[in-house]
């Protein structure tokens, strides 16, 4: 039997569908609006997207199971393309305690809306823990970095990674990214240290996306960063939170935007107004974190006692 569920009235659905590729200049702005929007899903794939009045007279609408977004932003579920979720240690943790630190950390993103991670490092330890962690119910891409590395060094390791399929994919060679990846928390946690100029990359038409390049890795707060001190718009934060950061870690194809056969990976924010995202700073504005279509966080309301 099909699992059936339909979002329905959202008051801002951010579909972000619009051209292939990286979004870049004006498409980066472009959030793809529904207003009293819906998502129909089954199996944990998007089979419908549009206006809440025609998903509610759909077939395939019949018995679903119905969550109600009335009033909230419905957007695809954050994607953070550079996620740091356990860094090597002096103390030399054993790697049980490596992995749940990582997924206490995991936890905390997802709490905040995040549902797909590319996370990088060149230590053997850690890539074990990001291989071990690619059962979890959600998108994680494991990425070896041969940062520090001398050249014979890096071919070494990547063959024991490749060998045991520690990653799935490898930077070795200095270039140009195909997506720049900027991480505004770094700058904030770091004493003058300065913003990356996002204004001027996308003003000269780069690709941009946000990561969090942190632990924990919260992307409510570096999209609020992105908009306060980098110069980006709302819009464009979120464009670059979510579909961009799909194509950074390739994986465009699947997530990063609410369209029809991708996976059901939603955030139910508890906003009116997506451009109200930046002002809440430190705030977790997550109502609803749905990914593959289970439901994973829901936020219940406060239930005063009564008198």
């Amino acid at each position: 039997m099909r699992k059936v569920t339909l979002i329905r009235g959202a008051r801002q659905l951010l579909t972000l569908r619009g051209p292939c590729g990286p979004r870049r200049g004006t498409d980066l702005g472009n959030l793809g609006i529904i207003q009293d929007g819906a998502v129909l899903i089954a199996d944990g794939v998007i089979a419908e997207v549009g206006p809440t009045r025609r998903l509610e007279n759909l077939a395939l609408a019949r018995g679903a199971e119905v969550i109600d977004a009335s009033g909230c932003v419905v957007l695809p579920g954050f994607v953070d393309s550079d996620a740091h979720l356990v860094r090597g240690a002096t103390q030399k943790p054993s790697p049980r305690a490596l992995k749940t630190l990582a997924l206490r950390v995991l936890e905390d993103a997802v709490h905040c809306g995040t549902t797909a991670f590319e996370t990088k490092s060149a230590d053997l330890k850690i890539l074990r823990v990001h291989s071990a962690l690619r059962e979890l119910p959600l998108t994680l891409v494991s990425t070896f970095v041969a940062a520090g590395l001398t050249l014979d060094a890096a071919e070494r390791v990547l063959a024991l990674v490749r060998r045991r399929k520690l990653a799935e994919f490898a930077e070795t060679a200095p270039g140009a990214p195909r997506v720049n990846v900027l991480s505004p928390v770094i700058a904030f946690d770091t004493s003058g240290e300065c913003y990356p100029d996002a204004r001027m990359l996308i003003d000269h038409g780069a690709a941009i996306a946000l990561g969090t390049g942190v632990n924990p890795p919260n992307l409510q707060t570096t999209i609020a960063l992105a908009c306060n001190a980098m110069g980006m718009t709302p819009a464009e934060a979120i464009t670059a939170s979510t579909i961009n950061g799909a194509h950074a870690m390739r994986r465009a194809g699947s997530i990063g935007s609410i369209e029809a056969g991708k996976s059901a990976d939603l955030t139910i924010l508890s906003v009116p107004d997506y451009r109200e995202l930046p002002y809440h700073f430190g705030v977790n504005l997550v109502s609803l974190v749905m990914i593959r279509g289970t439901v994973l966080v829901e936020r219940s309301e406060v239930k005063w006692p009564a008198r």
